[in-house]
C-alpha cells in the first residue's frame, strides 16, 4: 500500500520570539499523545509521528485494479428460466420459508445470455413494512458477475400481492439502468407467503 506524508506548518512568528503552545485549559503540561514541535526559521513545523520527514509533494503512485471470474458451475448445468413460473420456482429455493412471513427481502438472479442461473445474490433485508433495494448495489453484483440481464425478487410478509408505489418505481428505475447499461431487467417477482407470486413482465409492466 503506497504512503502518502504530509506536514503541518504554522507561518512566520515575529522574529526572536519563540511560538507559545497552548493546550486544553484542563491540562498545565502538554499531554504526551500531543505531537512534537519544532521551530525552523520563521516556521513551526509539526511532526505527527515520530518527527518523521513530511512533505507537501502531491501523491504520484496509484494502485492497479484487476477483475478476474471464475465460474464453479458449467454452463449446461445451470438451470434455465424460460418463464417467470421457473423463477418464482429457483426464489423459493432460496428464501428461508421460516421468515418470509417475518421480513421483508430482495434477492436477485443473474443469468447468461442463454437466460441459464449464473447465481443469486441477496440484495438486501428490511423490516415487516418493507427493505431498502439499492440500484449501485444490485448492478455491482451483476456486472461483477459478467451478468447478461437480472430477476429481481422480493416479498410481502402480509400476503398482498399487488405491488406498491414504490415497487413501480423502483421496477422503472432499475428498468431504465439495466438499458443504458445493456444488462435489462427481465422480470420483478412479489413473492406471499402461502405461496402465489406477482410477475411485472406476466402484467406487461416490463417490455424488453
Amino acid at each position: 500500500m503506497a504512503s502518502v506524508s504530509t506536514s503541518c506548518v504554522i507561518p512566520a512568528f515575529a522574529k526572536g520570539k519563540q511560538p507559545q503552545l497552548r493546550y486544553p485549559a484542563a491540562s498545565k503540561t502538554a499531554p504526551a499523545e500531543y505531537p512534537p514541535l519544532t521551530v525552523e526559521g520563521n516556521f513551526l513545523i509539526m511532526n505527527p509521528v515520530n518527527q518523521q520527514t513530511m512533505s507537501l509533494q502531491m501523491p504520484t503512485k496509484i494502485a492497479e485494479v484487476r477483475v478476474t471470474y471464475k465460474s464453479k458451475v458449467y454452463a449446461a448445468d445451470r438451470p434455465q428460466v424460460k418463464a417467470s413460473e421457473d423463477a418464482h420456482r429457483y426464489f423459493r429455493q432460496i428464501w428461508d420459508e421460516d421468515t418470509i412471513e417475518f421480513f421483508e427481502e430482495a434477492y436477485l438472479l443473474l443469468l447468461d445470455r442463454s437466460n441459464r442461473v449464473m447465481g443469486w445474490y441477496k440484495v438486501s433485508q428490511g423490516g415487516m413494512a418493507g427493505t431498502v433495494v439499492d440500484a449501485k448495489v444490485i448492478f455491482a453484483a451483476a456486472l461483477k458477475a459478467r451478468a447478461n440481464s437480472i430477476i429481481l425478487a422480493h416479498n410481502h410478509p402480509s400476503g398482498q400481492l399487488y405491488p406498491s408505489k414504490q415497487d413501480c418505481a423502483l421496477t422503472e428505475k432499475l428498468h431504465t439502468a439495466g438499458k443504458a447499461l445493456d444488462l435489462p431487467l427481465l422480470d420483478h417477482l412479489i413473492l406471499a407467503p402461502e405461496g402465489g407470486f406477482y410477475s411485472f413482465a406476466d402484467e406487461g409492466r416490463i417490455e424488453n
